[in-house]
């Protein structure tokens, strides 16, 4: 039996893809898109302290605080994220309440993340691993 062990290893090494692996832990908000009047997309870096965390059984939780009408506004957002079955390389967050549609995408480029929020003009947040 102990000769099948480097074999068990070496299985559970295998199905581990490296993808995965990346987007596992938290990462931290450091730019922000704005659109031009051409809607051109441009990034911004940003002073809002917000963080998501990737957890391996698929659950996330974005929390930290952004600047609203000059005020600090605290800020969590929890649920799961799967990959996408319509688009190669992304991933669906899912927030926690099943019944609220307002998902969103994530793509992993560059080591950081993307997050696009479905706006008449996309917004997007990059994120750097912490």
């Amino acid at each position: 039996m102990k000769r099948y062990y480097p074999l068990f290893i070496f299985l559970i090494l295998l199905s581990c893809t490296e993808k995965e692996d990346i987007i596992l832990g938290k990462w931290k908000l450091t730019e922000i898109s704005t659109n031009d009047e051409d809607g051109n997309i441009q990034f911004e870096k940003t002073l809002n302290e917000k963080f998501i965390t990737f957890y391996y059984d698929g659950k996330y939780i974005i929390e930290g605080t952004i600047l609203v009408n000059s005020k600090n506004e605290k800020i969590e957002r929890k649920g799961i994220y799967k990959d996408s079955k319509m688009q190669k390389d992304f991933k669906i967050l899912y927030p926690e309440r099943k019944k609220s549609k307002n998902y969103l995408m994530l793509k992993i480029k560059d080591k950081n993340i993307y997050i696009q929020y479905p706006y008449d003009y996309p917004t997007y947040e990059k994120y750097e691993k912490t």
